[in-house]
This record gives C-alpha cells, sequence and structure tokens, in this order.
C-alpha cells in the first residue's frame, strides 16, 4: 500500500468526515500532458505522530490529532496499542509507563504499521489551482471563518503550506485527488 500525508489539521477534518478532497502539486509544472492513474485505489494516512511506550511486540502510538489545537498537554494521553509482531513475552499493557511526546514526529517519518486511516481514491484529475469551485474547496475540509468563503481559506491554507514552491498567484497544476474513508483502525 502506498501512502498520502497530512498535517494534523487535514487528518482531524478527514476524522470528522469534513475532508473529501486533497490538491498535489503536479510535477513537473512543464508536462504538456498529465496521465492520471486508474482507480480506484487505496492509500494509509501519514499523520503526525509519537511513540509513547513499548512492551514486547506492542508500541502505545499517539496522533497528533487526537489533541485539541494538536497540543498532547490539553487532554488525557491515549495511546492506541498497535502489535507489530515481534517474538518475546509481552507484560501487562496497563505496566507500560507512557510519557508525553518529546516532539510530533512528522507524517513522513511514519511506518505505515502505524497509520490508523485508509483511503479509497475514487477520482483523480488535473486542474489549475485557481480553479477550485467553492463546493470543492469545503471538500478540502477547511473552514471559512474569517475568510468568508471555503474557497478564500483554501486560497490562505494552500499559501501556508506551498507559498515558497507554487503559490496560489502563480495558477500551478494540481493533482485533485478524490476519496473516502474505507478503514479506520481503533
Amino acid at each position: 500500500m502506498k501512502a498520502i500525508d497530512f498535517n494534523w489539521e487535514m487528518t482531524r477534518a478527514i476524522l470528522n468526515g469534513h475532508k473529501r478532497q486533497t490538491r498535489r502539486l503536479v510535477k513537473p509544472q512543464s508536462a504538456a500532458k498529465f496521465q492520471c492513474p486508474e482507480t480506484p485505489f487505496v492509500l494509509g494516512v501519514r499523520e503526525p505522530w509519537s511513540i509513547v511506550g513499548r512492551f514486547g511486540p506492542e508500541y502505545a502510538v499517539v496522533y497528533q490529532a487526537d489533541y485539541p489545537g494538536g497540543d498532547v498537554r490539553r487532554a488525557p494521553l491515549c495511546p492506541r496499542y498497535i502489535d507489530v509482531g515481534f517474538e518475546g513475552p509481552t507484560p501487562r499493557l496497563d505496566a507500560i509507563i507512557h510519557e508525553l511526546p518529546e516532539r510530533w514526529r512528522p507524517p513522513e517519518e511514519m511506518p505505515l504499521w502505524a497509520s490508523r486511516l485508509t483511503l479509497e481514491v475514487t477520482r483523480v484529475r488535473t486542474e489549475q489551482l485557481q480553479s477550485i469551485s467553492e463546493a470543492d474547496a469545503q471538500d478540502e475540509g477547511v473552514s471559512k471563518h474569517g475568510s468568508g468563503t471555503y474557497r478564500g481559506a483554501f486560497e490562505k491554507l494552500w499559501d501556508s503550506i506551498c507559498w515558497a514552491s507554487a503559490p496560489w498567484a502563480s495558477n500551478p497544476w494540481v493533482w485533485v485527488i478524490e476519496f473516502k474513508e474505507i478503514e479506520r483502525k481503533k
């Protein structure tokens, strides 16, 4: 299975059922014709995460999207236990001493065994970034607070992530990836 990376805010939007699309920069931009992959296919979601304990074959993993404002100090630590299949005795899990994560690991460092979400990609197309409709911007999972429109909120989000490489004003070609959640591991 391949993976797709999201920040904690967008992961939370997927978990809440608000995010059903994502846009990713087409590379290279000079390509005259874009070949869209055949659908459907599945992707594992990688997100900010941390390991907070381990006993035997099981890791205790926490996800930044589960905490208010992404701050683990604002809520009780509720790790998910993942058996990665290593040999050896497994003591009682309640004996694990959980510590707050020293730092959130970035999505690109997450192994797929730690992924809790699986998405089915239902459609892939290309378009220029500024062609996004109000409905598609809403499906990107943004909130229009302070922007007045979902499209305006998406423009701000895009520039907060891609300003240096492909700002909104440059109107780059993007992959529009439509998806639905098909699995959520508890």
